[in-house]
């Protein structure tokens, strides 16, 4: 047995400069894409115009970036191959105000040091060009003049030559050169000023101009997202704070399977953070389908002084300096854009007799209504895809579901229901019971509620011109339009109900089709939210306080969040370090599992230092309230009535979805009915 004396004990010492680019190449270089990545963005930086990409077997053969940049000087060849040499930053400053996409000065020294490497740069439009190559180690035998135009080309060949454990775990040409396609895609999507050429084994895949005006921007977003993308997703902007956030959000219809179409750039750089996804998916809430994923391209521009991009190798994560800030001004801002779009913003642009083709509809409807009168229990609702999403107009308020019926759609002074007070942002619709003979106060109580009303953040410089040829979501409501006559109404005028489930309805350019319970839903849902925002917080004291044990972590949770407990109606008193007792409650949450409903709190507290759990358990006991007060299938309704549900689907918020996500209405315009029926062939 070996005494401990006689253990060797390892010495430290420095690792060689080769050895420490390629330990450093596995965080910067993981597979072609990634070089691709480093490249293109010092290209960015270095002012390009102009980026060719040739790729050869998926990137493992070869990669050749050529830019018409600013060049590398000749006396900097050699350096900028060295570890950690940039032009970008110079002082520990720099580091609080990066407006670049690189700055770590890692890219060229770990991609040399595993690949036969080869750097040509030129300076001048005219000036000599000179050349610099490495095979798997630093340094060259020297520099060679050459022939080049303004700007750089480097060339990359057999990628992880030297270190065949890398190579070994890449995966087949087909999938690298995905992945290569990926990174060209979302970096045109950030830089319109740039255009692409992506070339892969001699074939263009792409070649995207410089996008100098909004109609050439949204035609580069449609070539990299798709005709589906680009028809179903609307363009909305919203300055505050110092912070601005803008780009194409699509309506909830088009949502995906999986979080493939989601692009977030915080001063055109693509970022992942949990922040931002989860104020996307409360902006979101109550309009999207199961477990569906929106689709979506956004833009934050920030102060660089308020977000530090130094925290990820790759860099592709950011910390915010005001993180809850951030989060509510993105939600709030793509909440109101959702909710301010009508179902005439759908049908702006299109036109029956428009000589030139509109752009593809899809054959969903559009969104936001307001409250409608409840009254029976629900009806089933159809699932159905693709709908339009526009810009904010309540309609007028209509009195629902009178008997007697008046005028074609002259405009009525009476509210369907009991008037809530003061809703939010527009005059709330009363519900009035489907019945055909009155009642005389159909509007069940809602549940109260102990949300505070969120405020809507209007866009500080609304757009004077919408861009063109784009759908501009509004980020405020207009007030309500009148139309005297109804085939000027966005869905038109009732003329028959189908299977006592649908409405059918015509206007101007065509048919349309209502799940008149989804939409008699989402009325009487977003009513019931209006009204329990207006209301005080009814508060039920608890008979036997419930003592609720906590974890350190959940302690400190609970400090930073109990004045938002007290706001909703929580009466909390700690009791030891690890326990707490609650002795109040809102009297709408008084059958939850309070102990478990706490922890959950505390949980969205550690996870991302806010929660909406308290709004959301809220929202989803009025949106049962409102599924069991809908008008049901079956229920005979007169053209009065039925008219009088289009034009609240009109008014309210969200109207294009019911409380499930499920669509509420779809339209099919001249030019889809007469290709059903070949007509004009």
């Amino acid at each position: 047995m070996k005494s401990e004396s006689s253990q060797i004990i390892p010495r430290v010492k420095a690792l060689t400069t080769q050895l420490a680019n390629k330990i450093a190449a596995g965080e910067v270089v993981e597979r072609p894409a990634s070089v691709v990545k480093e490249l293109a963005e010092n290209s960015i930086d270095a002012g390009a115009t102009q980026l060719d990409v040739d790729i050869e077997k998926g990137g493992l053969l070869q990669i050749r970036i050529r830019d018409n940049g600013c060049g590398i000087h000749r006396d900097d060849l050699e350096l900028a191959l060295a570890p950690h040499a940039t032009s970008k930053i110079s002082e520990f400053e720099d580091l609080s105000n990066i407006v670049s996409l690189g700055f770590r000065g890692e890219a060229l020294a770990s991609i040399s040091s595993i690949s036969r490497f080869t750097l040509t740069s030129c300076t001048e439009p005219h000036g000599d060009a000179w050349q610099i190559q490495c095979e798997g180690k630093l340094g060259s035998p020297g520099q060679v003049p050459t022939a080049h135009p303004k700007g750089t080309s480097i060339e990359v060949r057999d990628i992880f030559f030297n270190v065949p454990a890398r190579r070994k775990f890449l995966k087949s040409e087909k999938t690298e050169f995905s992945h290569i396609e990926q990174v060209i895609t979302r970096l045109a999507l950030a830089h319109f000023g740039v255009g692409f050429l992506l070339r892969h084994n001699n074939k263009v895949i792409y070649d995207l101009r410089p996008a100098e005006t909004a109609s050439e921007e949204q035609r580069r977003v449609r070539l990299i997202m798709g005709d589906d993308f680009n028809n179903a997703s609307w363009y909305f902007e919203n300055t505050r704070d110092g912070m601005t956030v803008q780009g194409w959000i699509a309506q909830p219809s088009f949502s995906r399977s999986q979080a493939d179409m989601q692009y977030f750039y915080v001063n055109s750089r693509l970022i992942r953070d949990k922040h931002v996804s989860h104020a996307v998916r409360m902006a979101y809430k109550d309009v999207l389908y199961g477990g569906r994923f929106p689709a979506f391209i956004i833009y934050l521009s920030i102060d660089p002084d308020l977000v530090d991009v130094n925290v990820h190798p790759q860099k592709s994560e950011v910390r915010f300096q005001e993180s809850r800030k951030v989060h509510d001004f993105i939600r709030q801002s793509i909440n109101a854009a959702i909710s301010g779009i009508r179902p005439e913003q759908y049908f702006e642009d299109d036109e029956i007799q428009e000589p030139e083709p509109p752009k593809p509809q899809l054959s969903a409807p559009a969104e936001t209504p307001r409250p409608i009168e409840p009254e029976q229990p629900a009806a089933p609702v159809h699932q159905q895809d693709n709908q339009k999403i526009k810009s904010p107009p309540p309609s007028t308020v209509a009195k629902t579901f009178d008997i007697e019926p008046k005028k074609a759609y002259e405009p009525q002074q009476e509210p369907l229901v009991n008037k809530p007070t003061q809703p939010p942002v527009q005059p709330s619709l009363p519900i009035e019971s489907v019945d055909p003979e009155p009642i005389p106060d159909p509007t069940p109580e809602p549940p109260k509620s102990i949300d505070k009303p969120v405020q809507k953040p209007a866009a500080d410089k609304p757009k004077d011109e919408p861009q063109p040829k784009q759908k501009v979501a509004p980020m405020q409501q207009p007030k309500p339009k009148v139309y005297t006559d109804p085939m000027d109404a966005p869905l038109g005028q009732a003329l028959a109900q189908l299977k006592g489930i649908y409405i059918l309805a015509e206007n101007k350019t065509g048919m349309i089709l209502v799940d008149m319970h989804a939409a008699h839903e989402r009325i009487i849902y977003e009513h019931f939210k209006t009204r329990q925002q207006d209301e005080n917080i009814p508060v039920q004291q608890l008979l036997l306080p419930v003592q609720v044990k906590l974890s350190l972590d959940e302690m400190a949770a609970w400090e930073d969040c109990q004045s938002l407990l007290e706001e909703h109606g929580f009466e909390i008193d700690p009791i030891s370090d690890r326990e707490i007792l609650v002795r109040a409650l809102p009297a709408i949450l008084s059958k939850e599992n309070l102990e478990g409903f706490i922890h959950d709190i505390l949980a969205d507290i550690l996870a991302v230092e806010q929660t909406n759990r308290i709004q959301d358990k809220i929202h989803e006991i009025l949106a049962s309230c409102a599924c069991q007060t809908a008008v049901r299938a079956n229920r005979q309704l007169s053209l009065n009535e039925m008219n009088q549900l289009l034009r609240q689907i009109e008014s309210t918020e969200k109207s294009g979805q019911c409380n499930h996500g499920r669509p509420t209405w779809t339209h099919f315009n001249m030019k889809e009915l007469d290709k059903m029926f070949l007509r004009g062939r």
